[in-house]
């Protein structure tokens, strides 16, 4: 189990852990970087905002951190509305797991991922949850978030299929890293995987796998979401029919609300994990 010490710092940093939904960290951290510059005489720092040049450089980085935001915002309307007992962490890069000083006496022969077994080193120690949903009934979500489609150029069904054929293979590393970092005090707990899609329809990715040039993709998409077909692999993922328009993502209608909770339905299929007690909950998260 985790140690006391760290269950305790859950509980005084979120003390309505077992009642509501919380987004970790609570606000997106953008990517693209900013310099600082100092004001001549005065000794203040001001922010010195990236030119033209460089941002177009970043766009990539730019587009990810609002497909972030954008699936974030939704997740914790979900969440809140639906009075959804979870935590939402957000972008936890695996070398950061349990890796600060503080933790080195709580976290001593605690799983991480430098001790992955041999039969899984394979899939690699480098990596990052782009969603990792830690659920106080339905145990663990995993999720890959891509901004393909956000512009003219990648909406190509050939763009999509690149990203969505390499997303799955980070998802499945994801999954063998969450089931490794919970071995020992939840072995075999249910762990489902989802890509977060904001910018491509249902219908597009619909297209996209019932193509016969894709029928490897298919096969992977569907076996990593633990999908019997096509058009059920579809309804497991979360796209732009599913979340609020992307020129007002804050606003998430009732219409949107729906089909979002739709999808969750779909998705975790409301089934209890048993083994989940209050306190294996606050175990996990506080891992």
């Amino acid at each position: 189990m985790a140690s006391p010490d760290l269950v305790d710092i859950v509980k005084q940093l979120y003390p309505d852990a077992l009642t509501r939904t919380y987004i970790v960290p609570p606000v997106h951290l953008a990517r693209v970087p900013y310099n600082t510059d100092t004001v001549p005489g005065t000794g203040q720092e001001v922010l010195v905002l990236p030119s033209s040049e460089q941002l177009q450089k970043q766009q990539g980085n730019i587009q990810a951190d609002f497909a972030q935001q954008h699936v974030l915002h939704n997740l914790q309307q979900l969440g809140d509305s639906g009075k959804e007992v979870m935590f939402v962490v957000s972008e936890l890069n695996f070398k950061d797991y349990l890796n600060k000083p503080f933790y080195a006496k709580h976290t001593g022969k605690l799983p991480k991922p430098a001790t992955l077994p041999k039969e899984l080193r394979h899939h690699g120690k480098q990596g990052d949850f782009d969603i990792l949903v830690i659920h106080r009934l339905y145990g663990i979500l995993v999720g890959e978030i891509k901004s393909v489609g956000k512009t003219e150029a990648s909406r190509a069904d050939t763009e999509v299929v690149k990203v969505i054929d390499k997303a799955v293979k980070q998802l499945d590393k994801c999954e063998v890293h969450a089931r490794h970092m919970v071995s020992d005090i939840a072995p075999g707990l249910t762990v489902r995987k989802t890509l977060f899609l904001p910018y491509v329809s249902q219908a597009q990715l619909q297209r996209i796998l019932d193509d016969e040039t894709n029928f490897k993709l298919q096969q992977a998409v569907c076996q990593s979401l633990g999908a019997a077909n096509a058009a059920e692999a579809v309804q497991l993922c979360c796209c732009s029919d599913q979340l609020s328009q992307p020129a007002s993502y804050w606003h998430v209608t009732p219409a949107v609300l729906s089909q979002l909770s739709t999808w969750w339905q779909h998705r975790m299929a409301c089934t209890v994990d048993a083994r989940l007690t209050d306190q294996l909950y606050l175990d996990i998260v506080a891992r």
